[in-house]
């Protein structure tokens, strides 16, 4: 897989150019996730970032989401990239938010028949994705100061 460089949020963050991985950042930790293939490679490239390397697979190695809840408090504000998540995985961490009592969007688009999983299924000149855009740009612009 070869998304396009505006695509790849998390190599231009981290530095680590690994395929797979989940980035998760907070306002004063960073932790990546990513499986056995990449353990050496995120390591060497994670090197003196402030970045946490979180090998999964590992029984010692929490769940990003589980990690997450264990770092924020009720009342914190959370936002995804919606990219990054399936619909059942929005779903999942939109209830585990709701249970520590976390502010979280999240935005369902298509019907009920036709679900847009994450934005790479939003055809770009349809008008649900200037919805999804502007929707997108609405939550940063109330929420980050």
């Amino acid at each position: 897989e070869y998304p396009p460089e505006e695509d790849q949020l998390r190599k231009h963050i981290s530095g680590f150019t690994g395929s797979a991985g989940t980035l998760v950042v907070l306002r004063d930790k960073c932790g990546l996730w990513t499986d056995s293939r990449y353990y050496l490679q995120a390591a060497s490239q994670l090197e003196g970032s402030g970045i946490d390397l979180f090998k999964d697979g590992l029984e010692s190695t929490p769940a990003y989401d589980e990690w997450i809840l264990s770092q924020i408090y009720s009342g914190s504000r959370v936002g995804l990239d919606g990219s990054c998540f399936s619909l059942t995985a929005a779903e999942r961490l939109s209830k585990l938010f709701e249970e520590k009592g976390i502010e979280y969007i999240s935005k369902k688009y298509g019907d009920e028949e036709h679900h847009l999983l994450h934005v790479f299924h939003v055809n770009i000149k349809s008008e649900e994705a200037k919805v999804c855009n502007d929707e997108e740009c609405d939550f940063f612009k109330a929420h980050i100061k």
